[in-house]
């Protein structure tokens, strides 16, 4: 009895290390990804914004321009949180 167990607690604590490092590596790596995506689509994002504004601030201020910064914060903000309200100087 003794024998098993000094043979049998070492190898479940050994599985035990293995899984839980095993595990913090994966978290870190899975972060590592989710934060290269979103990087990612950020800079797509800015580019896709860039070709949208840039016609628009050459004409000068005016509601188009307006409507776009309302329509993109308001995109960012149901992603973020799915109960976000309108915003309140869009106008909606």
């Amino acid at each position: 009895m003794r024998t098993t167990l000094k043979i049998v607690l070492p190898l479940i604590v050994s599985v035990a290390v293995v899984s839980l490092l095993f595990a913090a590596y994966q978290v870190r790596r899975e972060k590592r990804i989710l934060r290269n995506d979103l990087s990612r689509r950020a800079e797509i994002l800015g580019e896709s914004l860039q070709e949208g504004v840039e016609p628009l601030l050459d004409r000068g201020p005016d509601k188009g321009l307006q409507r776009l910064r309302c329509t993109a914060a308001q995109a960012l903000c149901w992603r973020l949180r799915p109960e976000c309200r309108p915003l309140s100087n869009c106008g909606r």
